[in-house]
């Protein structure tokens, strides 16, 4: 069987200017020329795997996604193979305008590869600047490496965040190749102390709105499902654990918004809350089904659905759905309400007041 070297199209091997329909406007990224040419020297067959959504939204034809292939292909070529997928389920233009199993961050287009030119996965290799490439390589069972170019140097930060903390990261396909053609390393005893498992990467505690927002639009960009719970948190109870878990099952991904200490001032009275926001943040984030948190300091939930724009606003069972304050956002940006968690039977506030009582 042969091995392979799976690349991405834009922002990979030429610059990625955003639906790219004319062949002008083709230009090569650094390096790509002589990683390609040291790859397929070395005997790996080189096979472009591409999502092109622009023909299902209407923005080009398949025509002038060729025409741009034809042209990449006279820079950087040849490719044994290229593998587009044009669909988008809201997409304008039948066929295209539908689901799929080839839309990265699906493998489809690896797997079909692998069958039709007899490619052995595990012997191959995948490259690629974003997060979807990384996904599909590795749900198809091949080593993958993020690239700096494109918009490879803004995902790498987020590789660890999206469950891929091991993936290479490079500066091009050159290097690449410099890495993939290496002999292997000598063979050493393992220092005093070491066991060789890679360092757990620490998250953060709290994430400000900004880079929350960055990175949860890298999650929807991988399929997953958000799931956003707000509260203060104040002196934990079991009710807490059954409501985060709850929403952690409404979804894949949950963020959880803590009332700032103001803000808890302002709905709880003089005295709440008891523990400060970073510490209640702190200990939300220890939660196993907790994914990220954030402090916010407004009455309501709304501005945090506009700007993280989760699919699912998840509210405990002291709420019915018609009265959640957040639904007419929640219907506005197209998230749906979910009321979860056990009775309301558990509360900080009586906590609170047993302890003083006490």
């Amino acid at each position: 069987m042969r091995r392979a070297v799976f690349v991405d199209r834009d922002g990979t091997l030429i610059e990625d200017f955003g639906y790219l329909g004319d062949p002008d406007g083709v230009r090569e990224i650094r390096g790509a020329r002589e990683g390609l040419h040291a790859l397929r020297e070395a005997g790996y067959a080189i096979v472009v795997v591409t999502n092109q959504s622009g023909v299902a939204r209407g923005v080009f034809r398949e025509s002038d996604f060729r025409a741009v292939m034809e042209s990449t292909e006279h820079l950087l070529g040849p490719f044994d193979a290229v593998y587009a997928c044009f669909h988008l389920p809201e997409g304008t233009v039948a066929p295209w305008n539908r689901e799929c199993d080839c839309r990265k961050p699906l493998p489809g287009m690896i797997l079909r590869a692998a069958e039709d030119l007899g490619i052995d996965l595990a012997a191959s290799v995948g490259v690629g600047d974003s997060i979807r490439d990384i996904a599909a390589y590795r749900a198809a069972g091949v080593r993958p490496f993020l690239v700096r170019t494109g918009n490879g140097r803004e995902n790498a930060p987020l590789l660890a965040w999206q469950g891929f903390p091991d993936v290479e990261v490079v500066d091009d396909l050159r290097e690449v190749a410099g890495v993939v053609l290496a002999p292997p390393p000598e063979p050493q005893d393992e220092s005093p102390g070491t066991s060789g498992e890679p360092v757990p990467v620490s998250a953060p505690v709290v994430l400000d709105r900004a880079e929350l927002a960055r990175l949860l639009d890298v999650e929807r960009s991988v399929g997953r499902t958000v799931v956003l719970a707000n509260g203060c948190f104040d002196l934990l109870h079991v009710g807490h654990v059954r409501y985060l878990e709850g929403a952690r099952s409404e979804g894949d991904v949950l963020v959880v918004a803590i009332n700032s200490d103001e803000s808890v001032r302002r709905n709880k009275g003089e005295g709440r809350p008891i523990l400060p926001a970073a510490e209640r943040a702190e200990m939300i984030a220890a939660f196993r089904c907790v994914d990220y948190v954030t402090i916010f300091d407004e009455p309501t939930a709304d501005d945090l659905l506009r700007a993280l724009r989760p699919h699912v606003h998840a509210k405990g069972t002291d709420w019915r759905a018609e009265d959640v304050p957040e639904a007419p956002t929640a219907r506005e940006i197209g998230a749906r309400v979910a009321i979860v968690g056990d009775a309301k039977t558990h509360s900080s506030s009586s906590l609170a007041s047993r302890a003083r009582g006490a």
